[in-house]
């Protein structure tokens, strides 16, 4: 399974969302994430790819391809 697929994954058990027509060009904003909702989903990752988020870095992703990279980044 991709970084991608398992992101999703992650993403649709911890928010209930069915977010299957993700991309690595979508951004948070187009998700229409309430704040509770991105906090829920970084601990989602967090926990899919054992890697701790720093919340500075949260700050600086914008896209769901600026967040693979990172979490490619952490696993390597």
């Amino acid at each position: 399974m991709d970084t991608l697929e398992m992101l999703r994954q992650a993403i649709t058990k911890e928010l209930g969302r069915d977010l299957g027509d993700i991309t690595s060009g979508t951004s948070f904003e187009d998700m229409a994430l309430d704040s509770l909702e991105v906090v829920q989903m970084i601990m989602a990752i967090e926990e899919a790819f054992d890697i701790e988020i720093d919340d500075e870095d949260v700050d600086g992703l914008k896209t769901v391809g600026e967040l693979l990279e990172y979490i490619e980044e952490k696993t390597k």
